[in-house]
């Protein structure tokens, strides 16, 4: 296990590994100089050059550095952090809550650029390790430089008893992932008008959203160039028909899918689908869907995540790792945490069991890099 100390300076932003069973340092892993321009991180005895025009950046940087190493930050044992002092609202050190946090928020809103940063870091290493306790240590703002054995020894009287007694939010920092394979979900009326009068769909099997089901029943997508058969419907029926392709089936058919969220279908193209009471021409509901994480309320507040808010999310591992940009948040307390990617995404990540099911888990789990800005 490892602790984790962060140091937030003012240009700079440093952190340090120690053993919690040895409390030996490990390395250290660092920015000294925020610059616009190409800078300088520190990982142990080695060093490399990025960008890092600010605390949170930088910060991000370095924890890209640990995690592209082999670096399991399931094995974080807790986190600390350097935060100016202000006032005596608090002790000295404390462990990370709703209301510490928003202590620290109402301070840097006061006009405290350093806190400000030492916020906006405290927020990117709960994304990055949401999973393990957080401890802030309150000290003067001439303390530049930590006394880390006394951070050392905080983290233990403050975190090892929690975990002594299964305090601990134990669930991994990484995601699920799962492959959606084409699939259509269909109203009422089309459903009818395809199976029959009055029909009801058929539960093959439960998904991992709550409520959702692949059905029994197929139907076949007719397209301009090509036809699809035998393609799955998710139950229940919806209101409004959606026809869920990848860019590679698009081609196949000769049909474009609009990149969209799921739900949103105005204005997009439509398609025919037979099955084996009938036949329908859409005029809408072909998409190819955004990239997106479904988030139960809890798991947003533990990944710091807003219903709406994109990230950066890496995938997979080894030389077909990939960074999936502009990933969708949804969050619903119907839902499951899991990423939900399509069969061509999951092929250029190098991602194994996604064969023909529609929604199917993978071996891999996903890591929240960055967030971006909300729709």
């Amino acid at each position: 296990m490892i602790i984790l100390l962060i140091n937030t300076g003012r240009s700079s932003v440093n952190v340090a590994l120690y053993s919690y069973d040895s409390l030996e340092r490990i390395f250290d892993v660092g920015i000294k100089q925020l610059s616009n321009q190409a800078t300088t991180l520190r990982f142990g005895a080695n060093s490399i050059s990025v960008m890092a025009p600010d605390h949170a950046s930088a910060l991000s940087k370095i924890f890209d550095t640990l995690f592209s190493r082999s670096f399991d930050p399931n094995e974080i044992f807790a986190v600390g952090h350097r935060v100016p002092r202000i006032n005596e609202f608090v002790e000295r050190t404390a462990l990370l809550s709703d209301e510490i946090e928003a202590h620290i928020e109402s301070t840097a809103s006061a006009g405290s650029a350093e806190i400000s940063n030492c916020l906006k870091n405290i927020r990117v290493a709960k994304r990055n390790l949401p999973s393990c306790p957080h401890v802030v240590f309150f000290v003067p703002p001439s303390e530049t430089d930590l006394d880390y054995e006394e951070m050392i020894e905080e983290v233990n009287l403050l975190v090892g008893s929690m975990h002594e007694n299964g305090l601990v939010n134990s669930r991994p920092s990484t995601i699920p992932v799962a492959v959606s394979a084409r699939h259509v979900h269909l109203s009422q009326e089309t459903l009818q008008t395809l199976y029959g009068e009055n029909y009801m769909l058929t539960p093959e099997h439960e998904l991992s959203q709550l409520g959702q089901f692949a059905a029994r029943e197929t139907v076949t997508i007719i397209g301009p160039r090509n036809q699809f058969e035998q393609v799955r419907i998710i139950g229940p029926t919806r209101a409004n028909n959606q026809i869920e392709i990848s860019r590679s089936d698009e081609y196949y058919l000769g049909v474009h899918g609009h990149l969209r969220a799921s739900g949103d279908t105005a204005n997009t193209n439509g398609v025919k689908l037979a099955g084996p009471s009938g036949c329908v021409t859409l005029t809408n509901g072909v998409i190819c869907a955004l990239r997106h994480i479904h988030m139960h309320p809890d798991d947003a507040k533990r990944f710091a995540m807003n219903d709406g808010d994109l990230v950066d999310v890496v995938v997979g591992d080894g030389r077909r790792q990939l960074t999936f940009n502009s990933v969708l948040i949804r969050v619903n307390k119907a839902y499951t945490l899991e990423m939900h990617i399509d069969t061509d995404e999951a092929n250029a990540a190098g991602l194994n069991e996604h064969d023909i099911a529609i929604l199917k888990s993978t071996l891999s789990s996903a890591r929240i890099t960055a967030i971006c800005k909300p729709i």
